[in-house]
């Protein structure tokens, strides 16, 4: 964008590469509880969402975001990283991150009742998971085969089965983590209003 403003009920999200963090903000998180589940990128793994998870927990601690363009910098990368395969790999981490991500996201757009309920249900997310892949049957059983380079499904179906992949190793602990998630201090985390 070329204008500087406040994303928070918007995009939502900053990249982590360059993102500047108050100290204070980052203090009253600590002292609320708050602790990573996911990393950035750490050697083979391309699994990720250090950044959009500290950006989800900034906000439900009443914390605003800001985007300023004057901020840039430059980001070089080596020709494997502008490969097809690496594309994918690195869609596939995108979505193994998601299930992370969705306790802070149900905070957000908390459904009433039932609903709720579901979001909150490692089964139902199993089941909606699936559910969605099974609009590309043959991408999702042999994506190797069928997903050729530039194919615009690769975006959902690799971030999908990465999503289902964490879903499934995540089974006994997918509810335990929106607890924990909720039991935090949130409160104590708040900005204080001048």
């Amino acid at each position: 964008g070329d204008e500087s403003r406040d994303i928070t009920d918007t995009l939502g999200m900053l990249w982590g590469a360059g993102l500047i963090l108050r100290h204070t903000a980052w203090k009253k998180l600590e002292a609320a509880g708050f602790r990573f589940t996911l990393s950035d990128r750490k050697g083979a793994s391309l699994v990720s969402g250090g950044d959009s998870e500290l950006c989800l927990a900034l906000r439900r601690a009443g914390w605003r975001l800001w985007y300023e363009p004057r901020l840039m910098f430059e980001h070089f990368m080596s020709q494997a990283r502008l490969e097809w395969a690496y594309c994918r790999r690195l869609l596939r981490g995108a979505g193994f991150a998601t299930p992370s991500l969705d306790p802070y996201y149900t905070h957000f757009f908390q459904a009433p009742g039932v609903r709720l309920v579901l979001r909150r249900n490692w089964a139902y997310q199993v089941l909606r998971t699936l559910g969605t892949l099974g609009a590309y049957p043959l991408k999702m059983i042999a994506p190797d085969l069928c997903l050729r380079e530039g194919d615009p499904d690769a975006v959902k179906v690799e971030t999908l089965l990465g999503r289902l992949t964490s879903l499934l190793a995540e089974r006994g602990h997918y509810t335990n983590r929106f607890r924990e998630i909720d039991s935090w201090g949130w409160h104590e985390a708040r900005p204080s209003v001048p």
